[in-house]
């Protein structure tokens, strides 16, 4: 694995960052994919989290080309690029009490499907190098 992924892992197990649904930003909570965002904008210094109009939503904006790529609900591209994979990459995850099948999802569903961050962060070690 990366030493980027690795970061973004550590942070998911961190227990720093709450977790929220639907969005990568809501208040002060994250989804998995946005505290991806998080780890891109404290490592580089990069890209900053805006208000959503009306919203408790927050928008990440990074700030890698003359064109500012932001996104609500999956990593900006920059950020992807960063971490060298998809914008919302594909897990494979079953869940000890078989609520869900073992299946490829996307990091974005197993979040908002209540996937603590800790057992993405498992699913994430499977796919990109070392499992605990």
């Amino acid at each position: 694995m990366n030493e980027r992924i690795e970061k973004w892992v550590e942070a998911l197990e961190s227990g720093e960052f709450e977790q929220t649904q639907g969005a990568l930003r809501a208040g002060d909570s994250y989804c998995c994919l946005g505290v991806a965002c998080e780890v891109y904008r404290r490592e580089t210094g990069r890209g900053r989290w805006i208000q959503v109009e009306y919203t408790d939503t927050r928008e990440f904006l990074a700030e890698d080309s003359p064109f500012e790529e932001g996104s609500v609900a999956v990593m900006p591209g920059p950020v992807a690029r960063y971490f060298n994979i998809e914008s919302n990459p594909s897990l494979m995850y079953g869940s000890d009490d078989g609520k869900l099948k073992k299946s490829l999802y996307a990091a974005a569903s197993l979040n908002d499907k209540g996937v603590p961050f800790v057992e993405i962060a498992r699913a994430i070690r499977e796919r990109y190098g070392t499992a605990d």
